[in-house]
């Protein structure tokens, strides 16, 4: 509406898609691309442990000007699970974008570190592709 008008009276747009699953104390990465009409002034992570009260704030940043990421250090992702939301603000102040709100953040469920059963993945995988290799080269030689 105020695009002709040289009035910046439209938010950011965000666009998210929620992270529902990290491992305990890994650093976990939020992205969301950010399209604003003028110049942007702030975008952020808020988050929180889920039984601690206050928000912590991750600064997002920004390589090409629309995609932004924020780095969640590996001490606020805790076993009880996270919450989190995206912030950004336009320099005209004229509303804000978001993707969850304080009341309504994006939850995190969180486990806890799966170095056993990953290792036991990337073995059985290493195992099958070197049987799959194996059947194609007797395969190849009986031809």
């Amino acid at each position: 509406s105020g695009a002709g008008s040289g009035v910046d009276d439209i938010p950011p747009i965000v666009i998210h898609s929620p992270v529902h699953r990290a491992t305990a104390g890994s650093e976990l990465k939020i992205r969301a691309e950010i399209f604003e009409n003028r110049s942007l002034l702030k975008a952020a992570v808020l988050y929180r442990p889920y039984t601690v009260r206050r928000w912590l704030v991750e600064p997002m940043v920004s390589k090409d000007g629309e995609v932004y990421e924020a780095r969640i250090p590996g001490v606020g992702v805790q076993k009880v699970g996270m919450e989190y939301f995206v912030v950004a603000v336009d320099e005209a102040i004229s509303g804000l974008g978001y993707s969850g709100l304080p009341k309504r953040p994006n939850f995190v469920r969180v486990t806890g570190k799966e170095g056993w059963w990953r290792a036991m993945t990337i073995l059985a995988a290493a195992g099958g592709w070197s049987g799959a290799g194996y059947l194609v080269n007797r395969k190849q030689k009986l031809q």
